[in-house]
C-alpha cells in the first residue's frame, strides 16, 4: 500500500454504467457515437449516455481491452461505461482499469463477461486529485514514448508491404512475349478431406481451411511441397505454399497436376496476383470453384524469367516477414512494458 493513499471500491470512485440496446438509440441524424465493447463505433445516436472521459470497458467479448473516450457517446449493453464521481481524475481511472487484468475475473462459461457489481467492487488506490494528475502526466509521456517505437516499427512494416505489393503488381502485368492460358487446363483442384472439430485432435499439424490455418491436429493428410487455395469463406481464394505435413480440410483446394512449365513458386505469386477471391460466388459463405474459374487466365513467361521473378520476390517478402516478427515482438514487449509501469504505478 501506498502512504498517503485511500483504497476504496471503484464504484465508489465511479459511476459504473451498463450499455443500452444498440437498436433502442441508433439514429440516422444522431451525433453522438456508439461504442460496443471494443470500442468501436457501431453507428451513432441522437442523445448521449456517458460523458466525455468515461472509459468503455467490455462487458461481454473484449472484456480486456478498455478504452478512453474523450466525446460524449452511448455505449451499447455488451459495455461499462465508467466515468469519475467528485473531483477524481477520469485518465487515472482509465489507467487504473487498464492495469487490471479481467480476464482473471471472468464470470462468463463460454463468452467471457463481468458483471456490474465484480467492476463495482474492484478496489482502487486513489491519491489526492494533485498526485492522481501527475501520474497521468507520467503515464501520458511514458506511454507516447513506447507507442511512438511501436508506431516506427509499423511504419517499416507497411512501407516493405507496400514495396512488396507494388512489386507484385509490376513483375506480373502481362508482358510482351508471355503466352496466355486458361487457368483450369495448367493444373487440376481437389477438395482436402473433412474433418469436424469433434474429429480434430490436439497436435502440432497445421490444419488449412477456407481462410488459412484454423487450428493444429494429431495426423496430416499432405506432405512435401503444396500450393493450397482457400475455397469457402470471406478469405477464399488466399493462397499458402507449404512444405510440411500438413491436414487440408475441405474449405480448400489442394493444386495438383501442374503443367512441367510452371515454377511452382512463381505460380504461387501469379495466383496471388490474380486475386481469386473476386470469382468467390456472391452469397452469405463465399466460395471458389472450377466452374467460377473457368475463365481466368494466366500468363506464362518462360521458366527462365519465371526463376528470376520468384528470386527478386521471394527476397522482397523475406524482409517483409522479418520486418512482420520484429512488429510483433516489438508490439508484445510494449504491451509488456506498460503492463510493467502500471503495475509499479498502482500496486
Amino acid at each position: 500500500m501506498k502512504e498517503g493513499w485511500e483504497y476504496k471500491k471503484l464504484g465508489e470512485v465511479a459511476n459504473v454504467i451498463h450499455g443500452k440496446n444498440q437498436k433502442d438509440v441508433l439514429s440516422e441524424e444522431g451525433k453522438y457515437p456508439i461504442f460496443g465493447s471494443g470500442g468501436t463505433v457501431m453507428g451513432y445516436a441522437s442523445d448521449f449516455l456517458c460523458e466525455a472521459g468515461t472509459t468503455i470497458l467490455g462487458r461481454k467479448g473484449s472484456i480486456n481491452n478498455p478504452k478512453f473516450i474523450e466525446e460524449r457517446f452511448w455505449n451499447v449493453d455488451t459495455a461499462f461505461g465508467i466515468t469519475p464521481k467528485d473531483d477524481n481524475c477520469s485518465k487515472y481511472i482509465y489507467y487504473f482499469i487498464t492495469s487490471i487484468d479481467w480476464l482473471s475475473k471472468n464470470t462468463g462459461t463460454t463468452l467471457p463477461s463481468l458483471t456490474q457489481q465484480v467492476v463495482k467492487d474492484v478496489i482502487i488506490p486513489i491519491p489526492l486529485p494533485s498526485e492522481q494528475q501527475s501520474i497521468v502526466d507520467y503515464l501520458d509521456s511514458a506511454f507516447a514514448k513506447i507507442d511512438a517505437m511501436k508506431a516506427n516499427a509499423e511504419k517499416a512494416l507497411n512501407e516493405a508491404k507496400a514495396l512488396f505489393q507494388a512489386s507484385l503488381k509490376e513483375m506480373l502485368e502481362p508482358k510482351e512475349g508471355w503466352e496466355e492460358c486458361l487457368l483450369i487446363e495448367e493444373f487440376s483442384l481437389k477438395s482436402g478431406d473433412y474433418l469436424s472439430s469433434k474429429m480434430q485432435k490436439v497436435g502440432d499439424i497445421p490444419v488449412y481451411g477456407g481462410n488459412g490455418i484454423t487450428g493444429y491436429h494429431d495426423s496430416y493428410n499432405y506432405d512435401g511441397n503444396q500450393l493450397l487455395i482457400g475455397r469457402v469463406g470471406a478469405l477464399c481464394g488466399n493462397i499458402h505454399l507449404t512444405n510440411e505435413k500438413i491436414w487440408v480440410t475441405d474449405n480448400a483446394f489442394v493444386v495438383k497436376n501442374i503443367k512441367s512449365h510452371w515454377n511452382i513458386r512463381f505460380l504461387k505469386y501469379e495466383l496471388v496476383f490474380l486475386n481469386l477471391n473476386q470469382y468467390a460466388s456472391q452469397s452469405a459463405q463465399p466460395v471458389i470453384s472450377n466452374k467460377s474459374m473457368r475463365d481466368v487466365i494466366v500468363q506464362k513467361p518462360s521458366i527462365t524469367e519465371q526463376q528470376s521473378i520468384v528470386a527478386t520476390l521471394d527476397s522482397l517478402k523475406s524482409k517483409v516477414d522479418r520486418l512482420q516478427e520484429n512488429f510483433d515482438r516489438i508490439s508484445q514487449e510494449c504491451d509488456a512494458l506498460k503492463q510493467a509501469i502500471l503495475r509499479q504505478v498502482f500496486e
